[in-house]
């Protein structure tokens, strides 16, 4: 039986965020520092710090983007105020340390948080991701393995019922929460895309604490059916993504510049990543918009804006080099986007 037919071990809630602010505001940690990936979506970062607790950046495998085992013991386990970690399997690839990371965390008594918000259906060792922590998120919003467009999902060993009483007191899902992210996440693009500037840390300072029900909130039994109808076609989502993942890979090959990102065996991708060096990434993207097609470059380090100026030297390097493109799409939509790219590598040979 797998997990989501357990009524009492889900919930269904507004986003992922939202999961994991009912986790820590429910649990009483010995340590009131949660630890996260410096390259993780900042949608993760505000329900630690709304539900009381203080988020803790943690640099990355320079490869592939996830969190090593070695440097959370290294880290993590040497702070006595060590309460959680939150490991995210990155961009639908599933973290190949997961399983000794877990193994950490229970050692030290430290709350493990699958970060799944990507990665639904994904699979590590024969073993689904999700199965390892004490909780696993997921999301089925915008881009994820299942887009509904909106939406969450908590799980877990044992049953939810702190965490479903708090999900009852949250505000019900208005419009006012997309156009807020909405605007958000331009705010967000034009400081990041702004690196001159020095203003921005006051700014994303100043809104800190105005942003609760952008991540805080409940679904409407309307909603809530239609994740559940949904989550049905997941087998068919992952073959489409996978085979989407094949004709990336077919189509581009290996030109010069450009390396594929190292997608682990049972990775259902969020996105076709590659990378590129860094001299000529910004010309590829502007090749690429030049001609209609879509590229994108996360994630970038979230840290600046909660305040840390720590230096994250991988995920700097990672960042500076990645684009991704989306999954699903069509086969003539692919085969115009590695043409693109190979005519590029090939005019800079």
């Amino acid at each position: 039986m797998h997990i989501f037919d357990l009524k009492d071990h889900n919930l269904l809630t507004g986003r992922g965020a939202t999961a994991i602010y009912l986790v820590l505001k429910t649990h009483r940690l010995k340590g009131k520092h949660v630890y996260v990936p410096a390259n993780i979506c900042y949608a993760a970062v505000y329900p630690i710090i709304y539900a009381g607790y203080i988020p803790v950046f943690i640099d990355i495998d320079i490869e592939t983007g996830n969190l090593e085992a070695e440097r959370i013991r290294d880290i993590v386990c040497r702070d006595k105020e060590a309460g959680a970690i939150i490991v995210a399997h990155m961009f639908g690839n599933p973290n190949r340390w997961i399983e000794e990371i877990a193994d950490t965390c229970h050692e030290r008594d430290i709350l493990l948080i699958e970060d799944c918000a990507s990665a639904m259906g994904a699979s590590v060792s024969g073993k689904n991701v999700g199965t390892f922590g004490d909780y696993v998120i997921y999301s089925t919003g915008y881009s994820k393995t299942i887009d509904v467009g909106y939406g969450g999902i908590l799980s877990s060993n044992i049953p939810l019922y702190n965490e479903k009483a708090l999900n009852s007191t949250l505000p019900i899902y208005t419009e006012k929460v997309d156009a807020d992210e909405s605007f958000y996440s331009k705010m967000y693009r034009l400081i990041r895309n702004s690196p001159g500037q020095s203003i921005s840390p006051w700014i994303f300072c100043g809104i800190q604490n105005h942003l609760h029900n952008m991540f805080l909130f409940r679904l409407s039994d309307v909603q809530i059916s239609q994740i559940e109808s949904k989550i049905k076609e997941l087998p068919d989502v992952v073959r489409q993504r996978r085979m989407c993942l094949d004709q990336y890979r077919e189509k581009l090959g290996c030109p010069e510049h450009v390396t594929l990102f190292p997608y682990e065996e049972g990775a259902v991708p969020w996105r076709f990543n590659i990378f590129v060096d860094k001299n000529l990434r910004g010309s590829l993207i502007e090749v690429l918009l030049a001609k209609h097609l879509p590229v994108s470059d996360w994630y970038p380090s979230v840290a600046p804006i909660f305040g840390n100026t720590e230096t994250f030297p991988n995920t700097e390097y990672f960042s500076d080099r990645i684009l991704n493109f989306p999954i699903p799409l069509t086969e003539k939509e692919i085969n115009d986007i590695c043409s693109a790219i190979k005519v590029f590598c090939a005019s800079h040979a």
